[in-house]
């Protein structure tokens, strides 16, 4: 999947308009943003798909996030402890009533690369079209 978007979108970092275009090509409904975390809207009803930015003035570092319900499942393509990453983000969540739920620890992602847009891109493909469990072991 991360091989077909490189070679379609390149391997470059992406802005979160860029990210925006390219996953309205994959997602009809249920897409709400690429954003910086601070800008999640904690409000949308039922299950969504997010992109969304370590930092909340310029862009740092993108996060893949799919909710269903309650839970928030969130995916680092550096494998980070989230609660470290973005501590004020996982109070925001946890303050309003949702669990967080982090993919593997695993680092996906070179030190050097900057394609972790894509990369969520791709771990959010694989949510919808592999379900959430899948997408977890990734």
């Amino acid at each position: 999947m991360l091989a077909i978007l490189r070679k379609s979108f390149g391997r470059d970092g992406k802005t979160n308009t860029q990210l925006d275009k390219i996953m309205n090509i994959f997602f009809d409904k249920g897409y709400i943003g690429a954003m910086p975390y601070d800008e999640y809207p904690m409000n949308k009803k039922g299950e969504s798909y997010a992109i969304v930015n370590t930092d909340n003035k310029k862009g740092v570092h993108w996060l893949a996030c799919y909710r269903d319900k309650n839970k928030v499942y969130v995916y680092d393509s550096y494998g980070r402890i989230l609660d470290r990453l973005v501590p004020d983000f996982c109070s925001a969540l946890k303050g309003n009533g949702f669990q967080i739920i982090q993919s593997n620890h695993n680092i996906d992602q070179g030190e050097k690369a900057q394609d972790c847009g894509l990369r969520s891109v791709s771990w959010l493909l694989c949510c919808k079209n592999l379900g959430v469990s899948e997408a977890m072991t990734i």
